[in-house]
């Protein structure tokens, strides 16, 4: 008990970043060992940022520039295309 005690002691307590800021419209926190990081807390978040505001580019929803939000006038003028009740389903049969 007292090797496990020692041994304990010994070793380097970690020290942790966290890194936090606002994401698709909530927020978002990450929590990293510095030592094992190969570059600064702020060149991290502004990784994260950058992979955060990609994805809200891509696929938001809420946002109006974004792929999704420009492709949605398409879909809804194609919608009747896309979704067939199954009552119409029946009669195409």
């Amino acid at each position: 008990m007292l090797l496990l005690s020692l041994l304990c002691a010994c070793t380097p307590r970690r020290e942790y970043v966290a890194l936090s800021g606002p994401a698709q419209g909530g927020s978002y926190l990450v929590k990293l060992c510095a030592r094992e990081a190969d570059c600064s807390p702020e060149e991290l978040k502004q990784g994260v940022d950058s992979i955060l505001l990609a994805i809200d580019n891509s696929v938001s929803g809420y946002n109006p520039s974004s792929l999704l939000s420009l492709a949605a006038p398409q879909v809804k003028k194609n919608e009747e295309a896309l979704f067939i009740a199954p009552e119409e389903l029946c009669e195409k049969l």
